[in-house]
């Protein structure tokens, strides 16, 4: 019988590692956005997803919404503020992470590739569900923005519909995933309406 020594044994162990290492997937996003959603994506916060993009952003604005109809996810705006401070910024980040289940749904930017402007919008009723949050007319945001060019979803909004008129109306592009880098040429600017929700949608 063959003597089992230590230098046989760590030679096992790195074989194990490797072959752990190698079966883990990277989970990397296809750069079209086709993706097939995950199998049980997990909650992403999109402001803690890359801090860094806030600090290049000119200005953060923050806009609340709360779920007005559990039924078809219609909201309503309830408040938003503005700040070019980043002392402010923190600030009101201390205050949101003391009123759970507040959770950022979607950054719209003011720019392609998330760039320029940024306003944060949170929802009141927690992270999406199948029947999501449907923002009926995004002229806060847009006021805010000046036009929005990208955005990344975040808190398990993994689809996304999009108008360039309000109420749902207009051209309608879909997306699934979290970081779209450009809406796409008919909504550049005009995005004024927008449904977010878990993926798959059930029903």
């Amino acid at each position: 019988m063959a003597r089992i020594t230590r230098q046989s044994l760590r030679a096992i162990a790195a074989t194990f590692c490797v072959t752990a290492i190698l079966s883990v997937s990277t989970g990397v996003a296809s750069a079209t956005n086709e993706m097939p959603p995950p199998v049980a994506p997990q909650a992403v916060s999109a402001s803690e997803a890359d801090p860094e993009r806030f600090e290049k952003a000119e200005k953060i604005c923050d806009t609340y919404v709360r779920r007005t109809n559990d039924q078809t996810g219609d909201t309503q705006v309830i408040g938003d503020t503005c700040s070019e401070d980043p002392a402010l910024r923190a600030g009101a980040e201390r205050i949101k992470a003391q009123r759970a289940p507040v959770v950022v749904l979607v950054e719209f930017w003011s720019l392609p590739d998330l760039e320029g402007l940024v306003d944060r919008v949170y929802g009141w009723s927690g992270p999406c569900d199948p029947v999501g949050y449907r923002f009926s007319n995004l002229t806060t945001m847009n006021a805010n923005l000046g036009g929005i060019r990208s955005y990344v979803a975040a808190n398990l909004c993994y689809g996304q519909e999009i108008w360039t008129n309000p109420n749902f109306a207009g051209n309608l592009r879909r997306d699934t995933g979290y970081y779209h880098p450009w809406v796409g040429p008919y909504h550049d600017g005009a995005v004024r309406s927008m449904k977010v929700y878990a993926y798959p949608v059930i029903g």
